[in-house]
């Protein structure tokens, strides 16, 4: 499977992802809805949900986040 240099994968990653990772869900974390993510919360406080995860990706939240652990 070769990374598909001409296509458009729109705005967001989520069909990059499960195209060429394989990826059978993608959720994104923010702390408004202006961009349309999956969950809508404040990473400063405990973030309350039912799912987990296998693999994390960090596209530039974690420098809003004062206290990491």
């Amino acid at each position: 499977m070769g990374f598909k240099h001409d296509r458009d994968y729109g705005s967001y990653c989520e069909t990059f992802l499960q195209e060429q990772f394989g990826a059978t869900a993608v959720d994104s974390f923010d702390t408004s809805n202006y961009e349309g993510a999956s969950h809508i919360a404040d990473m400063n406080r405990p973030i309350l949900i039912d799912s987990t995860y296998d693999t994390i990706l960090d596209g530039g939240c974690l420098e809003h986040i004062y206290n990491v652990p």
